[in-house]
């Protein structure tokens, strides 16, 4: 579904990463994993087409993301960054719908099809009845629903998470993490998140991306190996 082919990244005369090659498939859940500074949101944001690549290049159903356009890449990729939308009266069903832009057109009318696509995506995150509350209302949790409702609501085949889980309490992460496992099984989307939360990355992902030097080293995250591999590259003695 998406494949890195060679990407070297990095600013200027550093590079973070270098020549690295990985893929992550339909209806897979990849966690994106490494020490600070290792590159994991610069990464995303290239995934995502927000960022150029040093070199290489990122396809995503065999199509190179540099030969598409603006909206044909917001139709491929959705994008969740760090920020936080705590916007006044802005109410989360309006949030939710703004990720139909790229199929709207330039008049950005909502058509009966774009409403159930949203009211859609707020049911399957548990968010329906919160639909006509304001985003300065919403808890770390619940906001978190929201922004995967609006990156559902875009209805793109590979959808990217920055941090999805930071902030949250134990609780409230594995419950962002669960509604991203099925979002990939049940809707089949490919999706890479990335996280500090090693235990949330074996729990509940199918495949670990571990952020070690300037390589990527791709493992499945049940694989008994993944583990130590993930604690020698953080300089721990277990996970």
């Amino acid at each position: 579904m998406i494949t890195l082919n060679n990407i070297t990244i990095g600013y200027g005369r550093k590079i973070l990463l270098g020549n690295i090659c990985a893929t992550a498939g339909k209806g897979e859940l990849t966690a994106l994993v490494g020490r600070n500074g290792s590159g994991k949101s610069t990464l995303i944001r290239v995934l995502a087409g927000l960022e150029k690549p040093l070199s290489g290049t990122v396809s995503i159903g065999g199509a190179d993301i540099e030969g598409l356009s603006k909206k044909e890449i917001a139709r491929c990729v959705s994008f969740t960054g760090t920020g936080r939308v705590r916007i006044p009266d802005l109410k989360c069903r309006d949030l939710t719908a703004l990720g139909r832009a790229p199929w709207t057109g330039w008049t950005g009318i909502l058509s009966e099809h774009d409403r159930d696509i949203s009211e859609r995506a707020l049911d399957i995150v548990g968010m329906q009845d919160y639909a006509d509350r304001c985003m300065d209302e919403m808890s770390d949790g619940e906001y978190q629903k929201i922004m995967i409702a609006r990156a559902l609501a875009q209805d793109t085949p590979v959808m990217l998470f920055d941090e999805p889980t930071a902030f949250l309490d134990v609780p409230g992460r594995h419950q962002i993490a669960g509604i991203l496992e099925r979002l990939a099984s049940e809707e089949g989307k490919c999706i890479i998140f990335s996280t500090h939360d090693i235990g949330i990355a074996l729990e509940k992902a199918d495949k670990v991306w571990l952020l070690d030097g300037d390589r990527i080293v791709s493992m499945k995250a049940s694989a008994p190996e993944t583990a130590g591999r993930i604690s020698s590259a953080f300089g721990i003695d277990g996970i």
